[in-house]
């Protein structure tokens, strides 16, 4: 899912992008990163979950 969203972001011209780590403001001053922290299953597991997705924007300048 972090793969697919990442491929999309991209494709509107989003540069910078990580998936599973957010790197430190020393090293990448502007950057995208894209967290998957938590997933929920029901009580019958019937194979289906929820996804939770965090996305965290660091940019230098507003614009």
């Amino acid at each position: 899912m972090l793969d697919a969203l990442k491929c999309y972001l991209e494709s509107w011209g989003y540069p910078d992008i990580y998936v599973d780590t957010v790197p430190a403001p020393g090293e990448q001053r502007d950057m995208i990163a894209l967290l998957e922290w938590d997933h929920t299953v029901g009580e019958v597991n019937d194979g289906t979950g929820t996804h939770y997705i965090q996305v965290q924007v660091r940019r230098e300048a507003y614009a």
